[in-house]
């Protein structure tokens, strides 16, 4: 018995599945050809995580986020749209669905923390990497913090770094922000339903 948590995007949707108490069994991201239209891209991420959904007893799908990309939501929504269908299709049963804010809160991480915070979370939980990889990390984001808390950094300046720092780590580890957020996703839903 196992359940899965997804981090869906047409670039790179994040997955991971958990034994029924709470282990991590697989992880990694689907990401289909950059070339292909949008429709075709949602069907094969569909497909993929169709295969994944083999003795899964629960889903549990990070929510969108209703930002300022219109267009980007609107895909993202048909994805979702396309994902939720697959499911319940295959189980007849609700998927959980959860905002990211109030997911990381269920495993106590801060609601607004960035993508490379989570990274970090994750990577640190799972010892995805050495100890002395994750301090050094930790130290530029203290430093970017302070820069912007003194006015040295702008708002913009500063999500800009944090990407950079996100992406960075990604190359340094392989633990994307996509992954991340799907392993997020599933340890919430342990928590949730453990509390039930």
């Amino acid at each position: 018995m196992s359940f899965l948590g997804l981090d869906l995007s047409l670039k790179s949707t994040g997955y991971a599945k958990f034994t029924i108490d709470g282990k991590l069994m697989e992880k990694g991201v689907i990401a289909p050809d950059k070339e292909l239209d949008n429709y075709f891209k949602i069907n094969y991420i569909t497909r993929r995580i169709e295969e994944l959904l083999e003795n899964v007893e629960e889903v549990a799908i990070e929510d969108l986020y209703l930002g300022k990309n219109f267009a980007g939501i609107r895909n993202l929504a048909r994805l979702s749209g396309a994902v939720i269908n697959t499911w319940v299709n295959r189980k007849y049963k609700l998927p959980y669905i959860y905002m990211a804010s109030h997911a990381r809160k269920l495993v106590g991480v801060k609601g607004n923390a960035q993508k490379i915070e989570i990274q970090l979370w994750v990577a640190e939980k799972y010892k995805f990497c050495k100890p002395n990889i994750i301090t050094d990390y930790l130290k530029e984001i203290d430093t970017l913090k302070l820069q912007k808390s003194e006015k040295q950094l702008k708002s913009t300046k500063y999500k800009y770094r944090m990407i950079k720092l996100s992406n960075q780590f990604e190359k340094d580890t392989g633990l994307g922000n996509d992954m991340a957020d799907a392993i997020l996703i599933g340890l919430a839903f342990k928590e949730d339903t453990c509390q039930n």
